[in-house]
């Protein structure tokens, strides 16, 4: 594994546990941030790198469902 990618992927995991730790914290991100003497830019660009890979972990893919009883279109 490439080092550089291993080193993101520690990044990541460590910076989610910290997201998660200020969620259920009850304290807002700005306070939380004070508090545990963080960035509040590095807290939202982790925030958005953790949702990008959540996402690309989840295979999401859309079925087209067939509608077999519509509803009527009044104009």
């Amino acid at each position: 594994m490439d080092t550089q990618l291993a080193t993101s992927q520690i990044r990541l995991q460590n910076w989610v546990a910290i997201i998660r730790d200020q969620k259920s914290s009850g304290l807002t991100i700005k306070d939380y941030c004070q508090e545990h003497d963080l960035s509040q830019n590095a807290y939202y660009y982790w925030l958005r790198k953790s949702r990008r890979a959540a996402l690309q972990a989840t295979d999401i893919s859309f079925t087209e469902v067939p509608v077999t009883n519509p509803a009527p279109v009044y104009p």
